[in-house]
Order: structure tokens, then sequence, then C-alpha cells
């Protein structure tokens, strides 16, 4: 299965994005060697004065690139919008709102409780 990557929805002109050759379509995959699971990952990695940046491009080729950022540079860049993450338990419902919880005392049993 391919990695999934963050997809670029637009690369604004005169960017660092352009400049290094991201085009619209492509997907950045990985951030410093890490996955990235949403878009807010990749911002805490761009943080960062230098990225390396592994990008999919629409052919399925891979390609990586260096970005060194300097002053308050970003990529200038648009990504798709945020995957909202849903819960998996069992029960599928949530407790209503103003509903508050508090835990019951453990219970003891045995000789003198």
């Amino acid at each position: 299965m391919p990695k999934k990557g963050i997809k670029l929805l637009e690369v604004e002109k005169g960017s660092i994005a352009e400049r290094i050759g991201l085009m619209p379509g492509d997907e950045i995959l990985t951030a410093n060697g890490h996955e990235l699971p949403d878009e807010l990952a990749l911002k805490f990695h761009l943080a960062e004065d230098t990225v390396d940046l592994c990008v999919r491009r629409p052919s399925g080729i891979e390609e990586y690139f260096e970005v060194v950022f300097s002053d308050s540079a970003n990529l200038g860049v648009k990504t798709e919008e945020f995957r909202t993450k849903t819960c998996t338990n069992s029960s599928g419902t949530l407790p209503p709102i103003g509903t508050s919880w508090r835990r019951r005392p453990a219970r003891t049993t045995g000789a003198g409780g």
C-alpha cells in the first residue's frame, strides 16, 4: 500500500515551494523523515530552519528536497482539508453535553473491608 501524503492544492507564485518545483497535485509524504498523518504535522515540521521533504509526484515518482527557511518565510502551499479523525470505540455514543462524570471509589472486598 502506498504511503499517504498531504496533497498540495495550490502553490503560491514566488514562494519557496514554487522555486523548488512543487506543483498542485504533489503529495508531501515525509518531513525530516517523519510520516505526516495530517497538515498539522506538516506545519509542526515546517517550523524547523531546515526541512527535508519527500514528495510524490502525480506520476508516482518520489523526489527529495532540502528546504532552508530564512526569517519568517513559509513554504507557500495550500493543502487538502484536515481529515477529521473519528472515535472507534464500540459504543458509538458520547455523553450528553452538560453531563458530569465522576469516578466511583474502588470497592474493597475481603476480611475487614
